[in-house]
């Protein structure tokens, strides 16, 4: 029974050490799109970043334009409520893991870095058949959920 437990524990800690890492070969493209969207981010290129990840991947093509540009209306509103947390860094942007469920729903979670706290970012991703389509994003608090089930939990030492 110990064994077992051990065991257990052995691959829950394993899964949950490399939730970080994009293991699943179709999953990677996504990644690399999502990770190039950040560093855009990061470095105050939003019109790019926007424009780049929702035109390739959004899964209405005719509202590709106006849905970038609502979403990046949204982020840039929401600028004088982030200055608060102070000047985004350069190049600050961390993979923080992704959700998966089944073979066709993916989330990849993110964290924008600013000097005293981070800002979340969450893409949703869907394949129908054979091509992975876009059709979510969300920043802030709406990312709480995908904090709270992608975090590790250990005990005070």
């Amino acid at each position: 029974m110990k064994i077992a437990i051990f065991v257990l524990s052995m691959l829950t800690f394993q899964t949950l050490v490399g939730a970080q890492e994009m293991k699943v070969p179709d999953l990677i493209p996504l990644k690399k799109a999502t990770d190039n969207f950040m560093s855009k981010l990061s470095n105050g290129q939003e019109e790019a970043a926007f424009n780049e990840l929702i035109n390739k991947y959004w899964f209405n093509r005719n509202d590709a334009a106006s849905v970038s540009m609502s979403l990046k209306g949204q982020y840039l509103g929401m600028k004088p409520k982030i200055r608060t947390i102070g000047k985004r860094l350069p190049n600050g942007y961390e993979f923080l893991g992704y959700r998966r469920v089944g073979k066709s729903a993916v989330r990849l979670v993110y964290g924008l870095k600013y000097e005293h706290q981070f800002l979340p970012w969450a893409f949703s991703f869907y394949k129908a058949e054979n091509q992975w389509t876009l059709n979510a994003v969300a920043f802030g608090d709406t990312v709480s959920d995908d904090l709270r089930a992608l975090s590790i939990n250990e005990p005070a030492k």
